[in-house]
């Protein structure tokens, strides 16, 4: 029988060694490599929250300013007045106060000639308010957050309700009636700062 491969005997032939199966340096497999490392899922889902808090918070700010600080800014700039202290009040956050005399020639305008108006997060006044007055106010701004836009005519609407049961306009208005409730009520009303307004620049008051 001729040497080469046809001859060679199937039994002498050289066998393959097993190749020996090299373990996975993930213990748990493939799917455990591709997963995210631990605490990447919440932290992911804590920046998902923190955008989504900050876009509805300004979407809040934009709901209260158009149309309420846009007219109370407005009614300031028209009378030449400036704001003279921002205070914070408990459970409401920033109030503007703008009072000042000239205003009284715009509030002389408005039915029952009132202290003060509230458009949004800005204060009209025609005089500097107690702090009664001031959580008074801070309601509105509350109710300004609350409904935006819809605020003025929710409060005509209430005058109107208030009228047809026979009550006052004014008092027996359900917005109205709440902030007279805030008056005497719990919150904490702290001035942040307070500007002097007798200085052309509207300075910060030592």
């Amino acid at each position: 029988m001729p040497d080469g491969p046809a001859g060679r005997d199937p039994a002498a032939a050289p066998t393959e060694a097993p190749v020996p199966a090299v373990a996975s340096a993930d213990p748990l497999g493939p799917a455990a490599a591709a997963a995210p490392p631990p605490g990447a899922r919440p932290a992911a889902r804590a920046a998902k929250a923190g955008g989504s808090a900050r876009a509805s918070g300004v979407g809040r700010a934009l709901w209260r300013a158009l149309p309420g600080d846009l007219l109370g800014r407005s009614i300031v700039r028209l009378a030449g007045a400036r704001v003279t202290r921002v205070v914070d009040v408990e459970g409401i956050g920033r109030v503007d106060l703008v009072e000042d005399p000239r205003l009284g020639r715009w509030l002389d305008r408005v039915s029952r000639t009132p202290t003060a108006m509230t458009f949004g997060r800005v204060v009209v006044a025609r005089r500097r308010l107690d702090e009664a007055l001031v959580r008074h106010e801070a309601e509105h701004v509350r109710q300004w957050g609350v409904l935006g836009p819809l605020f003025l005519p929710t409060y005509l609407a209430a005058s109107v309700v208030a009228r047809a049961r026979g009550a006052d306009r004014y008092r027996g208005n359900a917005l109205e009636a709440a902030a007279f409730a805030a008056e005497a009520g719990p919150r904490a009303v702290t001035v942040v700062c307070e500007y002097d307004t007798d200085r052309p620049s509207g300075s910060l008051r030592a």
